[in-house]
């Protein structure tokens, strides 16, 4: 069944079609990665509803007033608990978009633990134990296919 409304943090298709710099800069960030692409969007309506301004209406902001307001984002975020890498991806695609736009923001943003990835920190190599114990339990079939 398909789904008929974006959730709110999402882009429709309609909304990019609607604006021609938006649509520019989102088919140029999609000939590199159509993946990139829409994460960035959602990236971006993400910080367009925590700062209560429209994507379009960023890039006529003044430098300052831009980097007020990513220093206000990191530091909600960060009190979210959200990542350091997630808030990272965050401002590399509202640079992004600012840079399409011409607007360079200069100041360093610095991100608390911003390499740190909480999800996979724990993991290790298997031992020979674990991965003999993992073979014997295998179909003959799946033995073929870790070969």
């Amino acid at each position: 069944m398909e789904q008929t409304t974006n959730p709110p943090n999402r882009i429709s298709p309609e909304e990019i079609q609607q604006d021609k710099q938006l649509n520019r800069w989102y088919q140029n960030v999609k000939r590199g990665s159509k993946k990139t692409a829409n994460l960035y969007l959602n990236r971006l309506k993400h910080f367009s509803i925590f700062s209560g301004i429209p994507i379009t209406e960023l890039p006529t902001m003044e430098e300052e007033e831009i980097s007020n307001l990513l220093l206000d984002f990191v530091t909600a975020e960060e009190e979210r608990g959200m990542t350091g890498s997630y808030i990272i991806s965050s401002l590399s695609a509202v640079k992004n978009w600012l840079r399409f736009n011409r607007i360079f923001i200069r100041d360093k943003i610095k991100v608390k633990d911003q390499n740190r990835t909480p999800t996979i920190e724990d993991e290790r190599v298997p031992t020979l134990e674990e991965l003999h114990r993992v073979f014997l339990n295998a179909t003959p079939r799946d033995r073929v296919c870790c070969a």
